[in-house]
């Protein structure tokens, strides 16, 4: 049977490519289950080339000889939720099929839209297999993309391993909001909270054991949140704000944003979750933060944007949610990979839980509560590792959190799992300092009385702070 007979065109690649990642990110279907499939998704040109799509980026590559090259099909314009220009083809190894193979996509392939349900940083891989080959690669057979064959050097050197994790390539020189604000503000020495007991134990109890949601996955895929730094010339764009959720436009600010096609989404451009998107314009120090991000092939949306002063100690208006529950910042709660190396993180750390009480604590200003409960947490709680945990026998990077988790403290800025703190999507986390932070249970934590910091309930200022050295 002649092969072409069941090509597909690469649109209708790309909508089952989607399709079938999702089915496998919900868990409806297993990673072989999700192989076997992924494994007919191939497409021939007119020039007789195999395309097939990347395992981790969901971009295309075709068959040059006996390398895979990325490229942009003929005739085809890239989706613009499947491009990025930092992403480089995954390792391949070339797995032989028999000629008479045939690409069909079945028509029974699972595709399953779970975009309302809000799941933080998804942790799939991205198996996309083809066949390759045929006569035409006679030396070769045919052949699919499942990752550890020849790597150009290019690609061996810049080590990604997916097209939404990559370090943003050029450093950031502005502040984090200023040495005085809340986030900075040392609370090691602050009374522990009346209700310290009650949240802990609402959260687990005290054998629940924190976990770092960043990191790298078995697979090599990234997860945790990613950020991007921008000069101040990029171009905006305004944002509607009509996602998932059906928007907040009303407790959004209007922008515009720098958000465009190759911007990193949290979970990977086809993420059903929170779908983050952080943008930095480092030259006039303003962040940019965006909830349900979607380019949306350049007319983009999102439930809800924040922009924030990042010299400025402003706060949101009273009673305003921001891409986040709390109505804070995301980025300034983030675990960065270049502060934990330095050994010095100066600011507190961003928390879940997956109950919070209906009201809200300085500096945060909304409240997503399940119902109104003082055991619960509110919005705003801060917890510190308590000064007699010894940290003396843990890695230097994991000393380097556990410190700030003494000075600074955690804040819970949104509902989610227990004790789930955030990081940076980016290459070289460790897992051995990740599986050390694993190991610290929930009781050698205490909620901290904060209100002393308060200098004004409208500004983020802090009465008393830690300024690094």
């Amino acid at each position: 049977m002649d092969f072409r007979e069941h090509e597909m065109d690469f649109r209708e690649v790309d909508r089952r490519y989607a399709g079938l990642k999702r089915q496998h990110e919900a868990g409806t279907i297993s990673d072989e289950e999700f192989d076997d499939e992924l494994k007919q998704l191939m497409v021939q040109d007119d020039q007789d080339r195999w395309w097939a799509k990347s395992r981790k980026t969901g971009e295309w590559n075709y068959r040059d000889g006996e390398a895979w090259v990325r490229g942009t099909p003929p005739g085809y314009e890239p989706s613009p939720s499947l491009s990025s220009d930092e992403s480089a083809p995954e390792p391949q190894q070339l797995i032989e099929r028999s000629p008479s193979s045939q690409a069909i996509i079945p028509n029974n392939a699972p595709v399953r839209d779970e975009r309302r349900q809000r799941r933080r940083a998804p942790r799939w891989a991205i198996l996309v297999v083809g066949l390759v080959g045929l006569t035409a690669l006679a030396g070769i057979g045919i052949f699919a993309i499942m990752g550890g064959e020849e790597v150009p050097p290019e690609e061996e050197a810049s080590g990604l391993a997916s097209g939404y994790s990559a370090t943003p390539s050029s450093a950031l020189d502005c502040p984090v909001f200023p040495a005085d604000n809340v986030w900075h503000a040392d609370v090691s020495g602050l009374p522990v909270h009346s209700r310290s007991a009650d949240w802990i134990s609402s959260m687990g109890g005290p054998d629940a054991r924190l976990h770092p949601d960043f990191g790298t996955s078995d697979e090599g895929i990234t997860y945790g949140i990613p950020y991007d730094i921008v000069d101040g010339d990029h171009p905006k764009v305004q944002v509607t704000w009509d996602g998932p959720d059906g928007g907040f436009p009303e407790e959004s600010d209007p922008g515009p944003y720098p958000f465009d096609a190759d911007t990193r989404i949290e979970g990977g451009p086809d993420s059903d979750g929170d779908r983050h998107a952080i943008m930095v314009d480092r030259d006039n120090c303003k962040l940019y933060e965006l909830y349900h991000a979607d380019w949306n092939g350049g007319d983009p949306t999102a439930d809800q944007g924040s922009v924030f002063d990042l010299r400025s100690n402003d706060l949101r208006p009273d009673g305003w949610t921001s891409t986040d529950g709390a109505g804070l910042p995301i980025f300034a709660g983030l675990l960065r990979r270049d502060e934990v190396a330095s050994g010095d993180v100066d600011h507190a750390i961003r928390l879940s839980a997956s109950q919070t009480d209906s009201s809200y604590l300085w500096p945060a200003r909304h409240q997503a509560g399940a119902r109104s409960d003082p055991t619960l947490p509110p919005m705003g709680a801060r917890f510190r590792l308590k000064a007699d945990f010894d940290i003396s026998g843990f890695r230097p990077d994991t000393q380097a959190i556990l410190r700030a988790m003494k000075e600074h403290g955690l804040i819970v800025a949104d509902n989610g799992t227990d004790w789930f703190f955030t990081g940076t999507a980016e290459e070289g986390w460790e897992n051995d300092m990740l599986d050390e932070l694993k190991s610290i249970p929930a009781g050698q934590f205490e909620a901290v009385d904060a209100s002393s910091l308060i200098a004004d309930p409208n500004s983020g200022e802090g009465a008393s702070y830690h300024q690094s050295s």
